[in-house]
């Protein structure tokens, strides 16, 4: 953490312009001069994932923008003034405000010690990856993502809250930071967005500063969308109406009115994300014959852990080490007269073709290729 602490504090090529010349280094050649108000494209935020973590820009101010995505503005360190459609807030350490997108945004000077975090989520991957994770309680953090998943609403709601003396929240950010920071490839993502929604369920309890959102009652809906990303492989619309006790047309109408999506859509939106994680998925089998003995070290070759981001192993194992750039699964208690079968979900990180070893305690290694297009 503390690398990381250092890391945020070091000035950053367009920071140490902003300092010398007093003004806002405009990197993404955003129209400010114009009478209207610009929107900050999605650009390469998400081309390791949905969510993307980066810090503001130090010694300058930022002049109205709106954004294509949902922000969150986390203040780790200091304090920064912000206005949100013309009204003006101050936010100290440990606090932090949520934006929608058409929140119109503007950020005074932010000085050497005013670290500002921004956590990016791409909106695409609300309905499905967000909203089935969060609790179906009615709270205004819950209700804020349900509203902004739908395209049909104006999207400018903001909340500010007080993290300050909630240490669950605060050890969620920091691990988030940890794992989400300056990533260069698509790792993690999972944990990520684990990570992003427990934090949401976490500060959805915590003081809240100010708002101009409104609650609306999605509880039913909220159990709804949550069975149909658990179900969507089977699930129609008949049915779901009859878990619900709803009438199929109007389960279809309180749909599209809803998350301004079809039931049909929805299904196709979830099966589109399904195929994107597979797509980047590897899933590995272990055939061991028995040998007489009752524990089995299946052992990675170097540099494995270099190559691949281990995900899901099936059984998991009694230890797992690694040494040397090798990655060991130790089962102590295997049985020793049938197969044993091993299965791991394993992502590629670079690409290029990759050939690698697996062996079983002393016996001859097996080598497998693959070739992981950019």
């Amino acid at each position: 953490m503390e690398e990381l602490l250092k890391q945020l504090y070091d000035e950053t090529t367009v920071e140490d312009l902003q300092k010398k010349t007093g003004k806002n280094i405009n990197t993404m050649n955003l129209k400010y001069h114009r009478s209207i108000v610009p929107e900050i494209p999605q650009a390469d935020f998400f081309k390791y994932g949905n969510i993307a973590i980066n810090k503001h820009a130090r010694f300058s101010y930022t002049p109205a923008h709106t954004h294509s995505f949902i922000e969150i503005n986390y203040v780790l360190n200091g304090q920064c003034t912000q206005r949100l459609n013309g009204e003006k807030f101050l936010l100290k350490k440990d606090q932090l405000v949520i934006l929608d997108r058409k929140v119109i945004q503007q950020i005074d000077h932010v000085d050497s010690e005013d670290i500002l975090i921004n956590i990016l989520l791409d909106k695409e991957s609300i309905q499905n990856e967000i909203i089935p994770n969060l609790p179906a309680s009615r709270n205004l953090v819950t209700d804020f993502f349900f509203q902004a998943a739908n395209d049909e609403n104006e999207h400018n709601n903001y909340i500010l809250l007080d993290a300050s003396k909630s240490e669950l929240s605060k050890k969620l950010f920091f691990t988030l930071l940890l794992a989400g920071y300056n990533r260069t490839n698509g790792d993690k993502r999972l944990l990520i967005n684990l990570l992003y929604c427990a934090l949401m369920v976490e500060i959805s309890s915590i003081p809240i500063i100010s708002t101009n959102k409104k609650l609306t009652i999605n509880d039913p809906l909220i159990q709804i969308l949550k069975y149909i990303n658990d179900h969507y492989t089977t699930i129609t619309l008949k049915s779901l109406g009859k878990k619900f006790g709803y009438n199929k047309n109007y389960l279809s109408n309180l749909l599209k009115d809803k998350t301004g999506s079809s039931f049909q859509e929805l299904i196709d939106q979830k099966r589109v994300s399904e195929a994107k994680r597979l797509m980047s998925e590897t899933e590995v089998n272990i055939q061991i014959k028995p040998d007489g003995g009752s524990e089995k070290i299946i052992s990675f070759t170097a540099p494995f852990l270099s190559r691949y981001q281990v995900g899901d192993i099936r059984p998991q194992p009694d230890k797992m080490y690694s040494a040397e750039g090798k990655l060991y699964l130790v089962y102590q208690q295997a049985a020793n007269r049938s197969p044993m079968s091993v299965w791991l979900s394993i992502t590629p990180k670079p690409a290029g073709n990759i050939s690698l070893q697996a062996a079983v305690n002393d016996r001859a290694p097996v080598t497998w290729n693959q070739v992981v297009y950019p």
